[in-house]
């Protein structure tokens, strides 16, 4: 079993500069607001996505409800996102007054499927949200081309892949609005916090707004916005300074980290793909994972003979030694206060069971719900010495033949 102590001159030197930081905060009193290295952050986190303007947000959460509203989603539009994704990104469409229209995923890579995408794209449109799960980048290069084709604006959540690559790009990089979750179990974490990158100086400017309203001077000086100079719109999102100091080591290690994170996945992905019934998930051509939140995901294949459920293959690998993860996300195409407002607002009105709406239907998402219910997650780093591949492809394959369960 992989421990931390395994790497702990690496780790030292990491946690003794994030004390460092920390308590130069503290010294300094530099622990709430707009302190110089909360600009400084936010202007190398745009740099390394390869944006002009960063803005910090409290979590990812509002990062992506800033997005929502700068890219001017209103009460009544549509916002069409993958059903395979964290309840969160339904919950901040409603936020903002808006429909989520959910789309299914592509079998191979669990990404958004650009036709149907396309196929449910209506009059009431007005964004799409990207969500890019287990660090897998989406096809952007047909989303993009399909939002532009449809006057859409585009946001990215990429709160799983932190430094994921398309053709070289970092996602984030590609729609009018990339969004980051820095939560704690994140590879670029502050406990809590958000990031939301752009190179439109407009989209920045109001995102601002919408949480930010102790940093409004330089946009009232500019003649933007001058009725709100001291209110912004009534709501506070900004982040914890102290959190934004861990966050700052982090990013400085990221990409090596993602190095040594796709090298032990190359050689997981490797053994998974010989063994019978299992199914890696793939990426696009020109992508590269980075991040790798909550691990390596991996598909049971059902049509295998007696193929054995994910409980059972979970339950003999861990006999192994080995914490593999189910599906954490629910099924949230089946949940209808995540999918109407209307309804939703009826069941937060008090007791009783509310009624959906006349004509109301679910939505039909074939592909979701067999990864939902096939899909569980690889850990990177459980695994000591050189010959672990060895070790994991006997594990594998005793547990999809029917052993170990």
């Amino acid at each position: 079993m992989f421990r931390p102590r395994d790497r702990l001159p690496y780790y030292r030197r990491k946690m003794l500069r994030k004390l460092w930081r920390l308590g130069q905060a503290v010294i300094k009193g530099e622990v709430t607001a707009y302190p110089d290295f909360v600009i400084a952050f936010e202007a190398s986190f745009a740099r390394w996505v390869g944006r002009s303007y960063g803005v910090s947000f409290c979590n990812g959460t509002s990062s992506l409800e800033a997005a929502l509203f700068a890219v001017g989603v209103r009460p009544g539009d549509e916002v069409l996102t993958p059903g395979y994704t964290i309840h969160l990104s339904l919950g901040i469409i409603h936020q903002a007054g808006a429909k989520p229209v959910l789309v299914d995923i592509d079998s191979r890579t669990l990404t958004m499927d650009p036709e149907d995408l396309e196929r449910k794209i209506t009059p009431a449109s007005r964004a799409i949200l990207v969500v890019h799960m287990w660090a897998n980048p989406n096809d952007m290069r047909r989303i993009m081309a399909i939002a532009k084709r449809h006057q859409l604006k585009v946001v990215e959540d990429c709160s799983h892949a932190h430094g994921s690559t398309l053709d070289d790009r970092k996602v984030g990089s590609w729609g009018d609005v990339g969004c980051f979750s820095l939560q704690g179990s994140k590879p670029i974490a502050a406990g809590e916090g958000g990031m939301a990158v752009t190179d439109a100086d407009f989209l920045y400017h109001r995102m601002m707004l919408y949480g930010h309203f102790g940093r409004l001077d330089g946009l009232i000086e500019a003649g933007i916005y001058p009725q709100v100079r001291q209110t912004g719109l009534g709501t506070k999102r900004r982040a914890h300074p102290l959190g934004i100091c861990l966050a700052s080591v982090d990013l400085e290690y990221v990409d090596r980290e993602n190095l040594l994170k796709r090298q032990r996945a190359k050689q997981i992905l490797e053994v998974v793909s010989r063994v019978p019934g299992l199914l890696p998930v793939q990426n696009h051509p020109g992508a590269e994972r980075g991040g790798f939140y909550l691990g390596l995901p991996v598909l049971v294949d059902d049509s295998f003979p007696n193929a054995p459920t994910v409980a059972q293959v979970l339950k003999g690998l861990h006999a192994h030694g080995i914490g593999a993860k189910p599906y954490p996300y629910g099924v949230y195409h089946r949940m209808a206060h995540l999918l109407d407002l209307a309804y939703r607002l009826e069941a937060l009105s008090g007791p009783g069971q509310p009624v959906l709406p006349s004509g109301f239907e679910f939505p039909l998402l074939p592909v979701t719900e067999m990864a939902q219910r096939q899909t569980f997650l690889l850990p990177l780093f459980e695994f000591l010495g050189r010959d672990f591949p060895k070790g994991l492809s006997a594990a594998l394959h005793e547990v999809m033949s029917g052993g170990g369960g």
